[in-house]
């Protein structure tokens, strides 16, 4: 019998990358000696190789994820079946197309959107009517997050071009039917991608810097530089479009064909690219339709984004050692965060909650040597430790609107009934999630690194990139607390107008009455949550007064304007800060100060008039702003319904909001302000058919927003 001899401990590094025996013997064993390379014999656990990866089938993982955005109808049912799932599914005309959370069975059919183009703006009624839509269009928004009935819609989906390949393919209206050829000079095409690198791409940064550059100074020597068929020339072309936007010398033609030429080729050449550049190419795809005011088709766009981005689930948390592999991890980290903010970003304009719950649960990007913003500005690197980077910029966005969704569902909870009483409704509300958003928020505050500190200023911190994210995120931060306060400060107007169930309709709280020691306590927060929409409001509006500078225009002063936001966000911040100066105005738990002496902690009221004529006046600048586009179009509805509800607010015989405001509207007006409460409401839709001429005390114009206005412009 032979005798055997049991090993113990771990195989060398060596033998255990080669696969073969060890005997296991220190310092070094005997098969590294006999072969020569003992000097590469070791028992240490970081020089162990990586354990062989399991095998993935990578084709089922990705369409086990991507069945989440088809829905099974009788037409794709049978395509679904058997081997052939496994190849991309052909869909026919009558399929229905939903976004929708993988986690829900209740998702908001992002496909179905008005395919009108919208009325036309006449000179003598304009005011009156768009107050008149601006009731109904806030009922249709706040009622149709959940529930919908899609029996009605199925023709309208069959007018959405359905998937190439398994893309969903946005149609954007053209007004001839055919794109303008264009032809970019090697020096327009530098300035718009170096307009591009410095704004969209420093708040989002989805590329990978090194490898765009790269492939950027080949396409260069190109003679046409936008027109070469290829996935990186469909990247180039959106890119090309996105950054027009910002630009006066870049007409709303050649921006709509570079947009199209991009989307067309990303489509053709959609097998030939990688999966991430898919995805940058839909993310940026979603920004464009975002900036131009196609709100619920981008939102429809980023849902299929995020579903796609799922995909690269093993990417995220990947334990890589070598350089090529981190800076894939790190690309998919940035690729999902970026599209997080941006559907978070549409959520906040539509009204709606976001569909993909726990952003966060993707671990945040680190930096890369191009990450730092002097790379792109071409200013000296600091010597400091703390080096601003955009990285720093995007981890601070991600983690601020982690917190949409709970914003949202605060105002969802805390939304005023037609016909209800404001202080039965706030002392029986339960105001933990408030006061949990409230502190995260703060917590947020105090994190930022020193270079994007609000009072932050001189040196480094002074770089146009650098200064221009510092507006940006302090812009973001403040709309955020305005529309976590904004329910507050409607309660504490409707608590300062006449209620049903007192004797008499008083009013629960007169001016004197809010402060009294016999006051419930929390008419204190209903005070200071209204006080703090004001001068939340008040700093916002300022802000983007301060330095907004109007479209560039190619001079070499160019990288030093527009250091804040771009219009297209800039008009939700401003008609909800209008909104807000109006409400404060009615409200007795928000006092204005006469006095001209310097008091902290006071409002004045001539300093909330200047901030809403202000507001009206940038409103009516973004206007001319590109006057023909749908974002235009939307600044001049917010511009006229602030008009029109501040001549109603300050007209002789107003002091009470609960009937004047709603008696000044006519009866379309309050039908369309009641209806976007009822939808949602089974108690108020058991009484659909009652009338609203009895209706007071309806405060939904606090709570609009541009998209309430814009009807039918999508």
């Amino acid at each position: 019998m032979r005798n055997t001899k049991t090993l113990t401990g771990p195989v060398c590094c060596v033998c255990r990358l080669k696969k073969r025996g060890c005997d296991r013997q220190k310092p070094t064993c005997g098969g590294c000696q006999a072969k020569g390379v003992s000097h590469e014999c070791s028992y240490r656990p970081e020089d162990m190789p990586p354990p062989p990866p399991r095998r993935r089938r990578t084709t089922t993982r990705a369409f086990s994820d991507l069945d989440a955005v088809a829905i099974s109808t009788p037409n794709n049912e049978r395509l679904r079946e058997g081997r052939r799932a496994r190849r991309s599914p052909r869909f026919a005309q009558g399929d229905v197309i939903e976004i929708s959370s993988i986690s829900s069975d209740q998702s908001y059919h992002t496909a179905v959107f008005t395919q009108e183009e919208g009325s036309r703006l006449n000179d003598g009624d304009v005011q009156a009517s768009q107050v008149t839509r601006l009731q109904r269009a806030v009922e249709e928004r706040t009622g149709r997050v959940k529930d919908e009935d899609l029996t009605d819609s199925i023709p309208l989906l069959t007018q959405i071009p359905m998937f190439t390949n398994g893309v969903i393919q946005p149609s954007v209206s053209r007004a001839n039917g055919e794109d303008l050829p264009v032809h970019l000079s090697q020096e327009m095409a530098d300035r718009l991608i170096l307009s591009y690198l410095a704004r969209e791409y420093a708040n989002l940064p989805i590329l990978d810097l090194s490898e765009f550059q790269t492939a950027y100074e080949t396409t260069r020597t190109e003679q046409d530089i936008a027109a070469a068929p290829s996935s990186f020339h469909g990247l180039l072309n959106t890119i090309f479009s996105l950054a027009g936007l910002n630009r006066s010398d870049v007409n709303d033609e050649i921006v709509t064909s570079l947009f199209n030429r991009g989307q067309r080729m990303s489509r053709d050449m959609e097998n030939s690219g990688s999966l991430c550049g898919r995805i940058q190419s839909y993310i940026l795809q979603s920004q464009y339709l975002y900036a131009t005011g196609n709100s619920r088709l981008a939102w429809m766009f980023i849902g299929f984004t995020i579903r796609m981005a799922q995909v690269l689930g093993p990417y995220f948390t990947a334990g890589v050692q070598d350089t090529r592999g981190r800076r894939n991890r790190e690309l998919a980290r940035r690729l999902w965060h970026s599209a997080m903010i941006l559907e978070r970003m549409i959520a906040l304009q539509l009204g709606l909650p976001p569909q993909t719950s726990d952003p966060l649960k993707v671990p945040l990007p680190t930096h890369w040597d191009t990450d730092y913003t002097d790379f792109i500005s071409g200013g000296n690197p600091a010597v400091t430790a703390d080096r601003p980077s955009l990285v720093e910029f995007l981890t601070a966005c991600a983690r601020l609107y982690s917190h949409v969704e709970d914003v949202l569902a605060w105002e969802d909870e805390l939304r005023m009934q037609p016909n209800t009483c404001a202080a039965k409704k706030l002392l029986s509300f339960d105001f933990k999630l408030f006061l949990e958003v409230d502190t995260l928020l703060y917590d947020w505050q105090a994190s930022l690194p020193s270079f994007l500190q609000d009072d932050t200023a001189g040196g480094i911190w002074d770089d146009p990139v650098v200064y221009r994210q510092r507006n940006v995120l302090r812009a973001r931060y403040l709309y955020v607390r305005l529309r976590l306060y904004r329910p507050l400060l409607t309660l504490g107007l409707a608590l300062s107008t006449k209620c049903n169930c007192r004797p008499g309709g008083r009013p629960h709280a007169t001016k004197d009455e809010s402060s009294l020691s016999s006051s419930p306590v929390i008419f204190s927060m209903v005070r200071d949550a209204s006080f703090k929409s004001v001068t939340v409001a008040l700093e916002l509006i300022n802000l983007i007064h301060a330095h907004e500078s109007g479209p560039l225009d190619g001079s070499p002063d160019d990288k030093h304007r527009n250091l804040i936001s771009p219009s297209w966000e800039n008009i939700d911040y401003i008609y909800a800060c209008g909104t807000v100066f109006l409400a404060a105005r009615q409200s007795n738990f928000a006092s204005f100060n006469n006095n001209n002496n310097n008091n902290s902690g006071t409002i004045y009221e001539v300093e909330v008039e200047t901030s809403l004529t202000r507001a009206i006046d940038l409103l009516d600048r973004y206007h001319s702003i590109r006057p023909n586009g749908k974002v235009a179009r939307i600044a001049q509805l917010c511009c006229n319904t602030l008009k029109g509800l501040s001549d109603v607010i300050k007209r002789p015989g107003a002091a009470d909001v609960s009937t004047s405001v709603p008696t000044a509207l006519d009866e379309n007006i309050r039908n369309r302000l009641v209806e976007r409460t009822r939808n949602g409401n089974s108690a108020h839709n058991r009484n659909r058919g009652q009338s609203v001429e009895d209706t007071s005390g309806y405060y939904g114009w606090v709570e609009s927003l541009p998209i309430d206005l814009a009807g039918p412009l999508e």
